[in-house]
């Protein structure tokens, strides 16, 4: 009977001690190295541009792919979202031209072509003028006020006639190039 338990014990603690085995087998086994690497290009390349006159901030975006090869060369949609908090309102100023408001979001009423193609040939929209405006009595004269700007684009959808079909590119749904 002595023998019979001791094999048992023996047994019971082989069995904790390989339980544990595989665990820490796969912790030391889980890291990773990686060398070398390969440039991807993923899409379009875009860049923005933001200055602060007073109380506006002025936002352009570039269409900033290589012109002298095709990559990320092609037109694109732009639209803009700003937020400046609670405590005041941004708005866009009348001496903004090409673009036009939505639901909050600020979108560029023409095509944004890589530099020296396209209707601009700068490669950049027109300048965005928001301003931005207290509506809050606890904001005053010379307060920092942090106003966030997110952009997006997306590639340019023409219809068969070859006019921009703003409305498919900005849907979620499927984005279908036709002749292209």
């Amino acid at each position: 009977m002595k023998k019979r338990f001791i094999i048992l014990a023996v047994i019971a603690v082989v069995l904790v001690i390989s339980s544990s085995i595989g665990v820490t087998v796969a912790y030391f086994s889980t890291y990773s190295d990686a060398r070398g690497g390969y440039v991807i290009h993923l899409g379009h390349e875009t860049e923005i541009k933001e200055e602060i006159d007073g109380s506006t901030k002025v936002i352009q975006i570039a269409n900033s792919a290589n012109t002298e090869d095709d990559i990320g060369k092609y037109p694109l949609f732009v639209r803009v979202k700003v937020f400046a908090g609670s405590d005041c309102k941004a708005t866009l100023e009348d001496k903004t031209s090409g673009w036009y408001v939505a639901d909050g979001i600020y979108y560029y009423g023409d095509t944004l072509y890589a530099g020296k193609e396209g209707s601009n040939p700068t490669g950049l929209t027109t300048p965005l003028y928001i301003k931005v405006n207290a509506t809050n009595t606890n904001v005053k004269a010379g307060d920092i006020i942090d106003v966030i700007v997110v952009y997006e684009t997306v590639p340019a959808v023409f219809t068969i006639n070859g006019e921009p079909d703003f409305a498919t590119a900005w849907s979620t749904g499927k984005i279908t190039v036709i002749n292209g």
